[in-house]
């Protein structure tokens, strides 16, 4: 992967991190988890276009990871976490839906830390 390829990458999931969460709590509400169809909506128009082609990443911070695995989103859950974590960091940075505040998602859960689909936020 090149420079170019790796910096557009992590400048769409940066974006995704801080503002795809407070828009489609605008959107749809607030939630724990939004659907494919959601994030496919507010992803689709706007200042996200262009960051379409990183969509699993967006799927990934966004959805369950049951809803993830079974809707056909191609890509690992939790590998493209892992990976998005590395851009955004463990600290404050990932819109909690539920919660209308920044801050970890998984509340110090490491991104394969998944049990019940809730994403361990305790919502």
């Amino acid at each position: 992967m090149g420079l170019l390829e790796r910096y557009r990458k992590r400048r769409a999931i940066r974006a995704f991190s801080r503002r795809l969460g407070p828009a489609l709590a605008r959107r749809f509400g607030r939630t724990p988890h939004y659907s494919a169809a959601e994030i496919d909506e507010v992803v689709g128009s706007g200042k996200f276009r262009r960051h379409r082609e990183y969509l699993a990443y967006a799927y990934c911070l966004f959805m369950s990871p049951k809803e993830f695995e079974s809707g056909g989103t191609t890509g690992d859950f939790d590998a493209l976490r892992s990976e998005a974590f590395e851009v955004i960091g463990p600290g404050p940075g990932l819109f909690q839906p539920g919660a209308g505040a920044y801050g970890d998602a998984f509340q110090g859960a490491s991104p394969g830390d998944f049990d019940s689909g809730d994403g361990g936020s305790g919502l």
